[in-house]
């Protein structure tokens, strides 16, 4: 006779059995890891990779909104930058009277405030242009001067692309809203050809005419590199007219052009200018002492550069700063558009530096004072806007970057949705197949039980 352990024992592996299928016929084929461990690590896996690349995908979505609100922000300065250009050329025509010049003066001041607000843009609770922290509102202008001061850093925001790999996102306000009125380098070598002139960044020009036909080579003829170079005097022409001997080392390179060392190592600068290096550091004036510039390195340690007054009255700065003695250095002198505005609208107003009327009992010298102003503001306003335009590709090359890593994760996202539905998903095809299977087993042994429990032998044996 079967005993009644026995029928209990396989009723009991029936059970678990019907309520393994009865978890797969809701699509996952795994209901604890035991029942295929190497699947079910397999899986966990894909889930974890998963959440990870999702987590990924929605900061690009956000940054996306940023980068779009970043990039309508700098359309939108272009074009006032651009209407404020074509006011300033209104202005520098001879046609143009006081009276128009101030009321030019108005409509630059309007559109001041117009850029500032743009510079001080604010989407989902971040400012766009602040640099490093999206918290701290970029731009503040004084109540009573209008002077707009940059409260943001030259940094930027990492930006999560793929998992352990970062990328800077947007533009800071540096980048954007100001200009590079100076720059200098650090044994600027350039080449040449025989009878060019270049220009070093104080505007003075150097005649490189080392030999005049029919010779071909100079005298002493010019090394070629590895050689040292040879030294050679030409011709130097001043700011002021004047022209001088100055003494220049030439060689030819490895590729057979002419190159040489232009001194370009004095750096001219404003009191209001951020001073950066090639590296992104920013070099800070020492105010209200004026006498040093300081770079502090990541460990905290600081490099100081001894500054001089600007006595060149040719030279549109404060001060000036030599460069460091490595090869190679940059440092550059970036202006505020903002300051450059306030310039323009003194000019147009016939004011000084202090605010005041120039020469207000001549208006014939007042007038001429207020053209050369505009003619200067003309040619700054084409920097500022050949820093928006820089600015503005270097955004639309990061918004690409981010748009093809988007594109990438919902790419990854996708093939792990794949990948978990063949791990764990059960074929309800072969469940329905094992169910009928199991209500075959159910019938059968509870026919068994049945007949167990008839007392009768002959009954059983029917």
């Amino acid at each position: 006779m079967i005993s009644l352990n026995s029928t209990t024992y396989r009723l009991g592996n029936l059970d678990n059995y019907q309520a393994k299928l009865n978890f797969q016929m809701g699509g996952s084929k795994l209901q604890f890891g035991s029942d295929d461990s190497v699947t079910f690590g397999r899986l966990t896996h894909t889930l974890d990779k998963m959440k990870t690349e999702i987590g990924v995908k929605n900061q690009l979505e956000r940054v996306n909104v940023l980068n779009l609100a970043s990039d309508v922000a700098l359309k939108t300065t272009k074009q006032n930058i651009e209407y404020i250009k074509s006011e300033l050329i209104k202005a520098n025509t001879s046609t143009t009277t006081s009276e128009g010049l101030d009321a030019i003066a108005k409509n630059i001041e309007k559109m001041k405030q117009n850029l500032f607000d743009l510079a001080n843009t604010q989407t989902e609770g971040q400012y766009l242009f602040s640099g490093s922290d999206a918290s701290v509102k970029p731009f503040s202008m004084d109540s009573v001067t209008g002077k707009v001061t940059y409260n943001g850093d030259d940094k930027l925001r990492s930006v999560i692309v793929e998992d352990g790999s970062y990328r800077n996102a947007g533009v800071n306000g540096l980048e954007t809203f100001y200009y590079t009125a100076d720059s200098a380098l650090k044994n600027n070598l350039q080449t040449f050809v025989n009878g060019d002139t270049l220009t070093d960044n104080s505007g003075n020009t150097f005649d490189l005419t080392l030999f005049t036909a029919p010779a071909i080579d100079a005298t002493p003829p010019i090394p070629t590199a590895p050689l040292a170079p040879e030294k050679y005097t030409v011709t130097k022409t001043n700011l002021d007219g004047t022209t001088s001997p100055e003494e220049i080392y030439v060689r030819y390179n490895l590729a057979g052009d002419l190159e040489t060392v232009i001194p370009n190592e004095v750096l001219n600068f404003k009191v209001a200018d951020r001073i950066l290096d090639q590296d992104g550091n920013e070099w800070v004036l020492n105010i209200p002492t004026n006498d040093t510039l300081t770079k502090t390195n990541w460990d905290g340690s600081k490099v100081t550069l001894p500054v001089t007054i600007n006595t060149d009255p040719d030279i549109d700065a404060d001060y000036k700063v030599t460069m460091p003695t490595d090869n190679g250095t940059k440092f550059e002198a970036k202006r505020s558009m903002f300051d450059m505005l306030d310039d323009a609208v003194k000019s147009l107003k016939g004011l000084d530096d202090l605010g005041n009327p120039f020469v207000p009992s001549d208006p014939t010298a007042n007038y001429e004072f207020r053209r050369e102003g505009i003619k200067k503001a003309v040619g700054e306003i084409d920097k500022v806007h050949d820093a928006l335009v820089i600015s503005h590709a270097d955004l639309g090359s990061k918004n690409n970057t981010f748009n093809a890593s988007y594109e990438r994760v919902e790419s990854k996202i996708n093939q792990l949705k794949s990948l978990e539905i063949e791990l764990g998903s059960s074929d309800l095809t072969q469940v329905s197949i094992e169910l009928k299977a199991l209500e075959i087993s159910y019938t059968a042994l509870y026919s068994t039980i049945n007949r167990t429990f008839e007392l009768s032998l002959t009954n059983f044996l029917r």
